[in-house]
């Protein structure tokens, strides 16, 4: 888990996760490209981005606005920026509106209803077969705020939460 203690956003993605993720390698992915980071639009939709992503639309659009890729993470992560639409218009993101019947559910019934668990390490996996893609998303993105790493594993058709 990605857990802070900060009571100034929604976000429980940590300082540490984030330190981490702001470290570039123009010339190298990201270890952490294949966690799925979920950041709010000006227009209230949620995107769907990796970190990989977020760095180029940092560099394209917000290099004036922030004082390092670190600071613009942070206030994306933390809920305290929300990115233009036009900035990630040239990039193919998932876009959705959260529910607020999901977002406002306790994590405990979340995963009750929705998820298997691998008690041995502390996984939860989640089979969205059924589910629209508004509601799928929402439910991870419910995870991620409350500071969960979420991934998709391509061979198991399945996201880890962790």
């Amino acid at each position: 888990m990605i857990l802070n203690c900060s009571r100034s956003s929604d976000s429980k993605v940590s300082d540490q996760f984030i330190a981490k993720l702001s470290v570039t390698d123009d010339s190298l992915p990201s270890p952490y490209v294949g966690y799925n980071l979920y950041v709010k639009t000006n227009n209230d939709s949620v995107i769907v981005s990796n970190v990989n992503s977020l760095h180029e639309i940092y560099s394209d659009h917000y290099q004036t606005e922030f004082k390092d890729f670190h600071s613009f993470l942070t206030a994306l992560l933390k809920n305290n920026f929300k990115i233009s639409e036009g900035a990630v218009s040239n990039h193919n993101y998932g876009a959705f509106l959260s529910d607020k019947k999901i977002t406002g559910l306790p994590v405990e019934s979340i995963v009750k209803k929705y998820f298997d668990q691998d008690k041995n390490s502390k996984k939860y996996y989640f089979y969205p077969q059924t589910l629209s893609y508004n509601t799928k998303q929402t439910i991870l993105y419910k995870m991620f705020l409350d500071g969960y790493l979420v991934s998709f594993d391509d061979y198991g058709g399945k996201f880890i939460i962790e």
